[in-house]
């Protein structure tokens, strides 16, 4: 087995301690993420008050919330470890936790919306990242004090291809960007995830689920897959060149890779109404029984 560089187990365990934060501080619990941009350093990441500094009861009940969700996370990975599936939801204590994730071109937002239209409260990934380095936001200050100014444009929003120019090809520098966003965006997707109300379906519509470590956040996982042809004549359609687009789908994990983490396989390998049927089922025969 491959072990992680230590940077990279740092930073999982910073988008797995954002997402706790995000949802505990969702339910009132005064949680916080100790410095989000130290990630890739050892240290503490997560924090409370000082006990004084708390209503009485308040950091002992944010203790007991804290340890209900990471034994909930360990009892879905050694679950699906085992073959067994993970454990489904508490029903009616919260919402159904489901991630979403297909690699670009797959369709993987299409099928978000299906989601949406059969009642799933749905938060977007790529909507989220593009918040966090909104302009007067800390997180696209971080980025500019580490990137510098050159990244910004004459109106002090986020220069999105000088950025990538910065980070591409460099694996130091796009570490530095993902302690940066990544903690901050899992924090906020969880925190908004917690709104959609018990005995919901609550879906993160997230690319790089499989990349990120973060399947056991959640009580299922569906996983988007499309043939390779497919998905390069999707892209060209949003005017992405062959030689573009490939280098992006090299640049994700692959479908093996997403295969293993997946509850559900979903193939869009046929036309538009296709997909819609195999959402429509999937939503009675796998989402409602998770429900009821």
């Amino acid at each position: 087995m491959t072990r992680r560089p230590d940077t990279a187990i740092r930073l999982w365990e910073g988008q797995i301690a954002a997402s706790l934060v995000g949802r505990l501080r969702a339910h009132g619990h005064p949680f916080a993420l100790a410095d989000p941009a130290a990630l890739s350093r050892p240290g503490a990441i997560l924090s409370l008050p000082a006990s004084g500094a708390l209503p009485p009861g308040t950091g002992e009940r944010a203790l007991l919330a804290l340890i209900g969700e990471l034994a909930g996370l360990l009892a879905r990975r050694r679950a699906f470890a085992a073959g067994a599936g993970r454990p489904a939801a508490p029903r009616g204590e919260r919402a159904l936790r489901v991630g979403l994730t297909g690699g670009i071109g797959t369709g993987k937002s299409t099928v978000a919306r299906l989601l949406a239209e059969h009642g799933a409260g749905v938060v977007d990934a790529d909507a989220i990242a593009r918040e966090v380095l909104a302009p007067g936001g800390e997180g696209l200050a971080e980025a500019a004090a580490a990137f510098g100014g050159g990244i910004l444009a004459a109106d002090g929003s986020l220069d999105r291809a000088a950025l990538a120019g910065r980070v591409f090809g460099d694996s130091a520098a796009r570490a530095r960007l993902d302690a940066i966003t990544l903690p901050r965006i899992a924090e906020l997707a969880a925190y908004r995830l917690e709104s959609v109300p018990a005995g919901g379906v609550a879906v993160y519509d997230v690319p790089l689920l499989a990349e990120s470590g973060i399947a056991d956040l959640f009580d299922c996982v569906i996983v988007v897959e499309a043939p390779l042809e497919a998905r390069l004549a999707r892209l060209a359609l949003r005017g992405m060149d062959e030689a573009d687009a490939l280098r992006r789908i090299a640049a994700q994990a692959d479908d093996a890779e997403r295969r293993r983490l997946a509850d559900i396989v979903l193939p869009n390998d046929r036309g538009e109404q296709d997909l819609i049927d195999a959402v429509a089922r999937l939503w009675e025969d796998r989402v409602r029984p998770a429900l009821s």
